[in-house]
Order: C-alpha cells, then structure tokens, then sequence
C-alpha cells in the first residue's frame, strides 16, 4: 500500500506491532527463529514491538501446575530463547508487559 510506504518514510517511529504468548512450556523452532526474523524486521522499519506475556491467562489455565512464579521462569525463558535466536534487543524497540503485572498495578 503506497499509504503506508509513505507513512514509513515520514515518520518511521509512529507504529507499534503487538503480540503474545502464553508462557506455557518449550519453544518450538517456528516460534523462536521465525518470530525473532519477524521481530527484527518491524523494530529495524522503526517500530517498536510489544508483546504481551499471557502469564496470567497461563495461571488461569493452570499451566506450571497453577504456579505463577513458575510461569514467570518460563516467561523469561521463552525471552532468552528468543535473543539466542537472533533477536535484536539492542534497539530498545522490545517491550514486554506481564499480564499479571498489568492486571494487578491498574
């Protein structure tokens, strides 16, 4: 769309691209190469991803056995999978908001 090609060229840091997982157990191959790929292609364009990290919908599901601090170390562990596999953090363009976080501060 030429409209957006614009909006790009004029004001590269005006877009925000959402997502979110549940952090529920591993990461399969898909979910951390491609969305890394994904991720890196948005933030270099001049957006600024955010993710919303589903703990407290994982809670609700009762993955990790209910534990929510359990699911925390999951949570952090599907970040770390994701900057070994290549996605670059170093644009401060990736924001991660924490659903039990988010749930309980408002």
């Amino acid at each position: 769309a030429p409209e957006l090609k614009t909006l790009l060229q004029t004001k590269p840091d005006s877009f925000y691209c959402y997502d979110g997982f549940e952090p529920s157990g591993r990461m399969h191959i898909a979910q951390g190469v491609y969305k890394a790929m994904n991720v890196n292609k948005c933030t270099r364009a001049g957006g600024t991803f955010v993710f919303w990290v589903a703990d407290w919908f994982a809670l609700m599901n009762d993955k990790m056995g209910g534990d929510l601090e359990k699911i925390k170390v999951v949570g952090e562990y599907l970040i770390e999978v994701w900057k070994a596999s290549g996605m670059d953090f170093s644009t401060n363009r990736i924001v991660f908001k924490w659903a039990s976080d988010e749930i309980t501060s408002n």
